[in-house]
C-alpha cells in the first residue's frame, strides 16, 4: 500500500464524513480504545494533514492541475474546487502616506500603554484603589481551561 491511498480510504463527502464522526465519537465514548492513544493518533493525523496543505509545493501542483481546466470552478469528485484570489494583503508602509504613519504609530504607543496597564491589573488579586483617578478597580478575572496536549 503506498501512502497516498490511506488518505484515499477516509471519508469525502459531507454525510461520509459525518457518519464516520459520529461513529469515532461513538467508539471513543463507548471505551473501546485508550483515548490517549487515539489522542495520539488524531494530532499525528491533524499535523501531517496540516503540513501537506500548507506545503508550497504541493500547493502549487494542485492549482496547476486545477489551471488544467481552464475555468474558475470546477465539479469534480463529488465537490466545487474554486481558484480565486484568497488573503489579499496591502502593504501601506510603502505609501508615503505621513497621515497614516502617524495614526500607526499612535496605534502603536496606544498597544503598547494598554499592555502596560494589563500586567498592572494582572499584578492585583483582589479589589485595589488606583492612587491616580481613585476608582476601586477589580482584579481581571482569569480563565483557562484543563486539556492534554501531544508532543511528538
Amino acid at each position: 500500500m503506498d501512502t497516498l491511498s490511506t488518505i484515499t480510504i477516509m471519508p469525502s463527502t459531507k454525510q461520509e464524513m459525518d457518519n464516520f464522526y459520529m461513529k469515532a465519537k461513538n467508539e471513543i465514548l463507548s471505551g473501546n480504545e485508550n483515548p490517549l492513544k487515539l489522542l495520539r493518533q488524531l494530532k499525528a493525523i491533524e499535523k501531517v494533514v496540516g503540513d501537506l496543505l500548507k506545503d508550497k509545493d504541493v500547493e502549487t501542483e494542485v492549482l496547476i492541475e486545477a489551471e488544467k481546466y481552464g475555468q474558475k470552478q470546477i465539479e469534480e469528485y463529488g465537490v466545487t474546487f474554486e481558484v480565486k484570489e484568497v488573503g489579499t494583503k496591502y502593504d501601506y508602509n510603502v505609501t508615503g502616506d505621513s497621515t497614516w504613519q502617524e495614526l500607526k504609530e499612535k496605534e502603536e504607543q496606544i498597544k503598547q500603554q494598554r499592555q502596560e496597564r494589563e500586567k498592572q491589573l494582572k499584578a492585583h488579586n483582589k479589589e485595589w484603589v488606583d492612587a491616580d483617578t481613585g476608582e476601586v478597580i477589580n482584579p481581571p478575572v482569569k480563565t483557562s481551561k484543563t486539556k492534554v496536549t501531544v508532543k511528538f
